[in-house]
Formats: structure tokens, C-alpha cells, sequence
């Protein structure tokens, strides 16, 4: 559902790119040409800066870039994580079925996908509390992606589950 207005947000974008490019053909390709120079120039001049933040991962797992947007990082991390250990898996808590471990490592997946993008501002969240229709509309008004109640309280219920397992994420 986060998934399917993240889509429709990219296929207005596009829709309003492919007509800039219709209306103004030189302008287009005269931004093409002018982004393609400056990112192979933006590249190599930021050699020196993706070296030191291998070496900072590698050190202490997170890099000085990573705090730029530290809920984001841990966001993809965490989710990533979760998608490793579910695929593998070779353990589960000793009150749960195989099969229940998966729906909640899957309730927690979703949690962290719904994170990443509250992080990147693709949807907005309103609390479970805080939540009302208006407040709804009045973010859909505005142009803005709210997350609907359902959404909201599952990514809650994601959050619950994470901290109510948190020590049995391990392989």
C-alpha cells in the first residue's frame, strides 16, 4: 500500500518530465549534457570522501555520511538484516511456530520499509493517536501522502513486535 503511493507520486513525476521535454527539446538536452559533465566531475572529486566512509563502516559499521540521515541508515539496515535472517533462517523463539516467526518478522520488514519512507518524506506518518480523517485530508489536500489508519497501526504493531523480540533477532 506505501509501495502502490510511492508509484503513483513517481508516475506524476514522470508524466510532468515527459511533457517538459516535449515543450522545450534543446532545453532538455542541454540539461542532460550539462548533469551528465557535473556528476562525472561530482564523482570524482568525492573519491577521497567514499574512501574515508568505507573505512569508517568498516570500523565502526557506520559512517560520518550515515548520520546525515541516521533514521534512514538504521532504517535499511535493519530492514535488510531482517530480509537475511528470514531468508536463512535457522532459528526462531521457543514459544512460536516457524510459521508464526515469519508473519511477525514480516509485520517488522514492513515496519522498517513504512520507516524508510516517513524518512525520506514519501509518506507521512500520523500517529494512531493523533490520527483523524481530517487530518488525512487535510495532508492529501496539501499533496502529501499520509499513511492510512490501517498502515498506521500495523507500523505500530511492527514496532511493538520489534521490541517484544528484539533479543531473538540472531541466527
Amino acid at each position: 500500500m506505501v509501495k502502490s503511493i510511492k508509484v503513483e507520486s513517481l508516475k506524476n513525476w514522470q508524466r510532468k518530465r515527459k511533457k517538459w521535454e516535449k515543450d522545450h527539446p534543446v532545453l532538455y538536452k542541454l540539461e542532460r549534457i550539462y548533469y551528465t559533465i557535473i556528476r562525472f566531475f561530482d564523482k570524482i572529486a568525492d573519491i577521497p570522501n567514499q574512501i574515508k566512509w568505507f573505512i569508517q563502516r568498516g570500523k565502526r559499521g557506520w559512517a560520518d555520511c550515515d548520520t546525515w540521515g541516521f533514521a534512514d541508515y538504521l532504517s535499511e539496515v535493519i530492514r535488510d538484516g531482517l530480509l537475511h535472517l528470514k531468508r536463512i533462517n535457522h532459528s526462531y523463539p521457543n514459544e512460536l511456530t516457524e510459521g508464526k516467526w515469519i508473519d511477525i518478522m514480516n509485520e517488522i520488514i514492513y515496519t522498517f520499509e513504512v520507516a524508510h519512507d516517513i524518512a525520506y518524506n514519501d509518506v507521512i506518518y500520523i500517529p494512531s493517536k493523533e490520527w483523524s480523517q481530517e487530518k488525512y485530508d487535510e495532508y492529501k489536500k496539501a499533496g502529501l501522502y499520509p499513511l492510512r489508519k490501517e498502515n498506521v497501526l500495523r507500523y505500530e504493531k511492527g514496532w511493538t513486535l520489534f521490541q517484544k523480540y528484539f533479543f531473538s533477532l540472531w541466527d
